[in-house]
């Protein structure tokens, strides 16, 4: 098995498209965003600005198989 560093499998911050607020509510809307994204890994955000962010954690998208809408992010973590 090959050794991989982080930057191998990660985009650098500066690359990333889609990303998503701590305080996000799951409605169907936002599962459609997400599906849609086609990411299995999405940066989770607190204080989302065009200046500065704080990742705080990284969804895995499959953890929200059977999470019901109306929680937020926050909520599940």
């Amino acid at each position: 098995m090959k050794e991989k560093k982080i930057r191998d499998v990660m985009c650098p911050y500066s690359k990333v498209n889609y990303t998503l607020d701590l305080d996000t509510v799951l409605n169907d809307d936002e599962f459609d965003r997400i599906r849609e994204s086609h990411h299995s890994r999405i940066p989770v955000v607190f204080n989302r600005r065009e200046d500065k962010n704080l990742v705080c954690m990284i969804l895995l998208t499959k953890s929200l198989i059977g999470v019901a809408a109306g929680k937020t992010l926050r909520e599940l973590s």
